[in-house]
């Protein structure tokens, strides 16, 4: 079994305020659900991710194997593939940046998107985004 790629996931203060937000609206209660559902709709994005000005790094804080449930090997690709697309490295530091910003933005999309008030519209999203890809 390989090691994770992260030991602990640390989000910053605004990204907490967003996932906050998003578990009031869809009921949904544990973060590490939430944040999955944000990394993917990040990932979905191809443009570069833009650096962030993180305040208050570490006000949410996550085990790698929370945050990838069983699903770790899925998780483990998709971040290394993406960190060096982004940065061109996939050291444990890239990783962490990596995983930070697109849990970053994928929140602030989510919440940003006023139709999003239970979990059945994040499927919808999901769905539509999904079929979108397909076309």
């Amino acid at each position: 079994m390989e090691t994770s790629p992260i030991d602990t996931i640390r989000l910053d203060a605004d990204t907490k305020i967003r996932l906050s937000t998003l578990k009031r609206r869809t009921g949904i209660d544990h973060w590490n659900t939430l944040c999955r559902w944000a990394f993917c709709l990040s990932l979905s994005d191809a443009t570069q991710i833009r650096t962030l000005q993180e305040r208050g790094v570490g006000a949410i804080e996550m085990t790698w194997k929370t945050f990838a449930g069983d699903d770790d090997e899925l998780y483990r690709l998709l971040l290394v593939r993406r960190s060096k697309a982004d940065l061109g490295r996939t050291d444990r530091e890239a990783l962490a940046k990596t995983i930070r910003r697109h849990i970053a933005r994928g929140t602030a999309r989510l919440a940003a998107n006023r139709k999003l008030k239970s979990i059945r519209a994040l499927m919808e999203l999901a769905l539509t985004r999904g079929n979108a890809g397909a076309k």
